[in-house]
């Protein structure tokens, strides 16, 4: 048996699903609407610092 990595070329398109992410500004949050926005998905992006998030 083989073991492969799994990366974002999993991530099936996400159009039409909304998606909430918490901590978008930095770290795994904020990774997960780099993909998740190339996958096409309706994000809200959750943040205390919104300053930070218009960058």
């Amino acid at each position: 048996m083989t073991k492969s990595k799994w990366g974002e070329s999993h991530i099936p398109n996400q159009k039409g699903r909304v998606v909430i992410v918490s901590g978008s500004t930095s770290g795994i949050g904020k990774e997960a609407v780099r993909i998740l926005s190339k996958k096409e998905a309706i994000l809200v992006m959750a943040v205390r610092n919104t300053q930070k998030a218009t960058r």
